[in-house]
């Protein structure tokens, strides 16, 4: 008895699980196909189009460079113990953690330390003044700090450069 809707199959590969495994054994281009494949329904591959690429992948390397940080304590009277930290879903520490304890140094990838630099809320109070002719008028006054507080245990020369440059804008 014959099957009518079986095919013959190709004599260079054998199929395991809809996977065309190459009779010579070598898995790695497979693996790497795959491995593309799935990456690419993530989203975790973002293709760079146009000019300055390697400088866009030299970005990419200086922002996960590792710098040691230390979170100190707040000022306010209630301060949490642990700082969530967390950048596109993944967490800093080992394990994708994304809760950070205050006063103990950490190494972590630079960008999670530009999250905690660009954590400044401002604080905005009108406050009323004499004008030089005389009338009352008010004044705005902003005030932005960090709002976890935190010290570079160790980073690069340029990574100091950087991170001053980033305290300073605004």
């Amino acid at each position: 008895m014959t099957r009518s809707n079986q095919t013959t199959p190709d004599p260079s590969s054998k199929k395991i699980d809809d996977i065309d495994i190459p009779v010579t054994g070598d898995v790695a281009p497979v693996a790497r196909k795959a491995a593309k494949a799935l990456a690419e329904e993530d989203g975790q591959i973002e293709q760079v189009k146009g000019a300055n690429v390697s400088e866009k992948v030299a970005m990419e390397a200086f922002m996960s460079e590792p710098v040691e940080v230390m979170i100190l304590d707040s000022a306010d009277p209630n301060p949490e113990p642990y700082v969530f930290l967390s950048v596109n879903g993944r967490g800093p520490l080992p394990g994708n953690v994304k809760w950070v304890p205050r006063n103990v140094p950490v190494t972590m990838k630079r960008m999670f330390v530009e999250v905690l630099a660009r954590a400044r809320p401002v604080s905005v109070k009108t406050v009323e003044q004499r004008m030089p002719d005389g009338t009352l008028g008010t004044r705005i006054a902003r005030q932005s700090s960090l709002r976890y507080p935190f010290t570079v245990v160790a980073d690069s020369k340029k990574g100091a450069a950087w991170l001053k440059g980033l305290m300073a804008s605004r």
